[in-house]
């Protein structure tokens, strides 16, 4: 099924744009509009399953890859909300500027549960991605979370995860190696 091989963008990262950039197509601002609509799919705004955003896809002719725009207010892969993420991770982690944990049901805690022990297993793959962007060498998962809390809120720390590593908070896309038809163009050449 074509929704498992996509990559997913955040939406402040169009700037302005009416579609994404593709990786292989070059700037859509630029004139190279080689990334058309290719409809859409429904997911849960939250967890509870009551309400439903619509997810807008695009297709790069050249490469073949899809792209999703996830609204910033959304976890890549996750239907918890990135808000209530952060309150979490912050009352978690003691950041700075942490209240009290979230209130939330029994189906968020378990979600947020979930989302910081997925972060605890990422703080290597993600501090050696970071590099000296971050102050601490080998951190863990709360320093880690402090070292991110510098660049800003979970919003603006997803983007540059998404625009400039091509990953995201809680996972790696897996849909970023190769596509098989550009793969197969490259080799052509």
């Amino acid at each position: 099924m074509w929704f498992d091989a996509r990559m997913q963008v955040r939406r402040s990262s169009l700037r302005g744009a009416d579609r994404p950039d593709c990786p292989c197509a070059g700037k859509v601002r630029e004139g190279l509009k080689k990334v058309h609509s290719h409809g859409s799919y429904e997911r849960y705004r939250d967890v509870d399953g009551d309400e439903k955003e619509r997810i807008p896809v695009f297709r790069c002719v050249l490469c073949g890859q899809y792209l999703s725009v996830l609204p910033d207010e959304m976890l890549p892969y996750r239907a918890i909300g990135v808000e209530q993420v952060e309150a979490h991770f912050d009352a978690t982690y003691e950041h700075e500027e942490a209240a009290e944990g979230p209130t939330c049901t029994q189906k968020e805690q378990g979600c947020l549960k979930r989302a910081a022990k997925r972060f605890a297993q990422r703080t290597q793959a993600l501090s050696n991605l970071l590099g000296q962007m971050i102050a601490v060498i080998g951190p863990s998962a709360r320093e880690l979370w402090c070292e991110l809390r510098r660049f800003g809120r979970l919003k603006k720390i997803l983007r540059t995860l998404s625009e400039t590593f091509k990953t995201s908070l809680l996972g790696d896309y897996r849909c970023l190696s190769p596509s098989k038809a550009l793969a197969v163009q490259v080799g052509a050449r």
